[in-house]
């Protein structure tokens, strides 16, 4: 990986280029650099390829790894901000799902910055908006457990964690390792 990201790198550092032939390019590297969970080094480049992008969808797109990029760069004021301006996209756009993955994201942001009252008023949000058990309800509630771990409430984070596990075991069986992941450290914590 980091030898395609250099190749890329190089290519998209060429000013003889139109925009219309550096975009797939460098939409390519962008996405390179979220699966490697580069911050800082990303940022210019999403930002970039969220200007030269007119596609509408791959604007949304572009936003959307714009705001990861914060994200790992831990400027979460910025990220919030663009987590926002995609709610209310999807919102007007009645695009449910993705509304609803945005509003999560949200919720994680806000857990993130310390503002887990808010955090956990979003995730509530989502549950009055859909099902009790819908079919993300392990991913909220361990933001409810992340959350209550971080305000050192270790019984509510113990108790969301086993709600989140039972989701899991019904919606992800074995096969989620991100979820995974992110339970046996909370687990082990």
């Amino acid at each position: 990986t980091p030898g395609a990201i250099a190749e890329l790198d190089s290519l998209i550092g060429l000013h003889t280029v139109p925009d219309s032939l550096i975009a797939p390019t460098l939409r390519i590297r962008v996405l390179l650099g979220a699966s490697e969970y580069q911050g800082e080094t990303l940022i210019p480049f999403a930002r970039r390829l969220l200007a030269i992008e007119t596609d509408t969808l791959r604007r949304i797109e572009a936003k959307y790894l714009l705001l990861s990029a914060y994200e790992y760069a831990e400027k979460l004021d910025s990220a919030l901000v663009l987590s926002e301006e995609l709610i209310e996209y999807a919102r007007t756009h009645r695009w449910g799902e993705k509304q609803f993955m945005f509003e999560l994201e949200r919720a994680q942001i806000l857990g993130e910055m310390g503002r887990t009252a808010q955090s956990d008023g979003v995730v509530e949000e989502i549950f009055r908006k859909s099902s009790p058990d819908n079919g993300a309800a392990d991913y909220l509630h361990m933001q409810l457990a992340m959350n209550a771990l971080n305000s050192g409430n270790l019984s509510r984070a113990a108790k969301e964690l086993a709600v989140a596990d039972s989701f899991a075991v019904i919606f992800r069986n074995d096969d989620d390792t991100y979820y995974r992941s992110y339970s046996n450290l909370l687990r082990t914590m």
